[in-house]
């Protein structure tokens, strides 16, 4: 069309022609190397929340960085036509990405930063710290207090273990549960005989009102005392016998 290469507006000077190749020849590497880093930054981060502007900002860098590689083809070769299409087409690409890009400025804002994470961090990991010293806290406590429990019921054993009076407790199902040495005594049967069975077995004559008194006990919910006549290893004897559910 009768353009004239570029290098003939700057009538060949050797000094301006290598400033313009090596200026266009490297920033036309350097842009052509940021998508390689977009790209590797997309795939570490597959939780980036706008992966399609990553692409969208590659599109721009490329265009950019092609319009300096035709600076470099015009000063030889006239292919203004070229350079005019690749110029139309970042600018285009430019205005789409600035467009894209505003809306996302208060989003972007919003994400929190380095500092901001490091101190979420820093709360966690005291948080962390705290509710491990309350369940130490809690498990200390908890042994005392199984042991204070422990020590209650070892002492309440053994005041019922050395009670000169006979102390048992049934079930629902008037089955012994517990008997102390002088229910022992009493019966004549040790604790291995008594443990599991009921009147039947200890006072077979009277078991039917005992059994009777036991269940006026759990209907009446409340605790009163009869006089009850069984067979004892001794012989026959009356007891006022206390129950209570």
């Amino acid at each position: 069309n009768g353009y004239l290469p570029h290098g003939y507006c700057i009538s060949w000077s050797p000094t301006l022609v290598a400033t313009y190749v090596a200026s266009d020849l490297l920033i036309f590497l350097s842009y052509f190397s940021m998508p390689l880093a977009l790209l590797h930054f997309g795939r570490k981060r597959k939780d980036f929340p706008y992966p399609w502007l990553l692409w969208l900002f590659a599109i721009f860098i490329m265009a950019c960085g092609a319009t300096h590689l035709m600076g470099i083809v015009v000063l030889w070769q006239p292919m203004y036509g070229l350079d005019a299409l690749l110029k139309a087409i970042t600018a285009v690409v430019s205005v789409i990405t600035a467009f894209a890009l505003w809306p996302l400025i208060p989003h972007a804002l919003k994400l929190p930063s380095p500092d901001q994470l490091r101190l979420a961090n820093e709360a966690l990991r005291s948080e962390v710290v705290m509710r491990r010293q309350a369940e130490e806290a809690l498990r200390v406590a908890k042994e005392a207090a199984e042991d204070n429990l422990l020590k209650q019921r070892m002492l309440m054993a053994s005041i019922i273990e050395s009670s000169s009076d006979a102390i048992s407790a049934k079930d629902l199902q008037g089955r012994y549960l517990m008997v102390n040495r002088e229910v022992e005594r009493v019966v004549g049967k040790t604790a291995e005989q008594i443990l599991g069975n009921d009147d039947t077995l200890l006072f077979p004559l009277q078991a039917a009102i005992i059994r009777d008194n036991d269940r006026r006990v759990m209907l009446g919910n409340r605790t009163d005392t009869f006089e009850e006549t069984v067979a004892t290893a001794s012989g026959e004897r009356t007891f006022l016998a206390t129950k209570g559910p």
